[in-house]
């Protein structure tokens, strides 16, 4: 199979085919960011790096199968600047869909975030030319993570309406390296992720709930202790919690954990910037499950 990759950061793509058991005789990638091409390329030496998608009339391409594209959120999010199609960054959706009616695959795959505005999601679905499924990363794994996916690929309702018969029940506290959680799912990784300092004043807010997309995990006491704190003093803030604890972000291997994706697979360059690009990806284990439709 021949696969075009748009948007494919660190080429989260590729370990989805794997566990979908998908055959790929040519892999091409349109990425500009170079740590996330190093990434991809690490783990995928065959990858070919096509560059800026807004060069594609120049590129030289066989028969394309599968055409898949992550496009850019930031526009389009409702914690974004919220400009829609009109903004610089998901305005790039209209070069993927020139590209998919210049290449006919055969199948395609586009994803992005599910809180998009109504009438976002309406002109997106207008211009695909399907509607799209809502897909949570907690029946796969331990992150609530919700994402749209429109495709032609066969099945995929299917799968919306029977993902809860995914869930693995694996809790957020199974992919920690040490710690503990006082949740059961782990919160949306965003890619803003590498900003977020652990301080007591951020477990202060933590406790308070004003942090609620953030994944912090608390030190230095197991989790009955946690629980008997939090059973004592429920949500409202103690000094127990700041004299008997600690909190720390998430190491980036428990971020690759929370992507079902190997240990280590972004490996190589800075925390920044394997934060920014986990936090930029797709749920390898979701996709793998839209995948499987291709072999049937």
């Amino acid at each position: 199979m021949n696969v075009l990759s748009l948007f494919n950061g660190c080429g989260m793509l590729r370990p989805a085919l794997d566990k979908a058991n998908i055959q790929v005789n040519n892999y091409y990638s349109s990425e500009v960011d170079k740590f996330a091409n190093q990434i991809a390329n690490k783990n995928y030496p065959d990858t070919v790096q096509l560059g800026d998608i807004n060069d594609w009339h120049e590129w030289k391409l066989p028969q394309i199968d599968l055409l898949t594209a992550g496009f850019p959120c930031q526009d389009l999010s409702v914690a974004g600047n919220r400009k829609g199609l009109d903004g610089e960054r998901s305005s790039l959706l209209f070069q993927a869909l020139a590209i998919r009616d210049k290449l006919k695959p055969k199948y395609f795959l586009f994803e992005n975030v599910a809180n998009m505005g109504k009438q976002n999601r309406a002109e997106i679905s207008k211009l695909i030319g399907v509607e799209p499924v809502k897909l949570n990363s907690k029946y796969w794994g331990v992150q609530n993570r919700e994402r749209l996916f429109w495709t032609n690929i066969a099945n995929v309702k299917q799968i919306e309406q029977g993902q809860a018969i995914n869930d693995k029940q694996k809790l957020f506290q199974d992919i920690l390296l040490d710690g503990v959680t006082d949740k059961a799912k782990a919160k949306c990784l965003l890619a803003s992720y590498y900003k977020t300092q652990a301080s007591p004043n951020r477990l202060k807010r933590y406790i308070k709930g004003y942090f609620a997309t953030y994944n912090f995990v608390f030190t230095e006491l197991n989790q009955i202790q946690l629980q008997m704190i939090f059973d004592k003093y429920g949500r409202d803030w103690s000094d127990d919690l700041l004299n008997n604890t600690a909190i720390r972000k998430l190491y980036p291997v428990e971020c690759e954990r929370l992507m079902n994706l190997p240990d280590n697979y972004t490996e190589g360059v800075s925390n920044t910037q394997r934060y920014k690009m986990l936090g930029n990806g797709w749920d390898v284990d979701v996709v793998a499950e839209i995948l499987k439709g291709l072999n049937q």
